[in-house]
């Protein structure tokens, strides 16, 4: 995990502590305030499942990319060794 994503996520728990006490502490009824963090629970957990949907996507499309990269890589370097190979070979005969 990058810092970008430990900072947002520390920011996500900030903002839902603050809430959690705001709506204990508020001067409504009790039922209307565990109501109140039960919803923002709810909106705290999508968000979050979307955020790290996103990462997870992210992330895998990555290490997809990178693959892909150190195959081709190794690819051409078998290539030009079979290359360079043939060419002594032919130097020899």
């Amino acid at each position: 995990m990058d810092s970008g994503s430990k900072v947002l996520l520390g920011a996500l728990a900030g903002a839902a502590a603050g809430a959690l006490v705001a709506g204990l502490f508020a001067t409504e009824e009790g039922a209307e305030a565990r109501k109140r963090v039960v919803e923002g629970s709810k909106d705290l957990t999508n968000n979050l499942k979307g955020k790290l949907g996103d990462l997870t996507t992210n992330v895998k499309d990555t290490v997809a990319d990178t693959y892909n990269s150190v195959k081709q890589t190794a690819t051409d370097f078998v290539g030009q060794g079979m290359d360079k190979a043939s060419s002594v070979a032919s130097n020899l005969k």
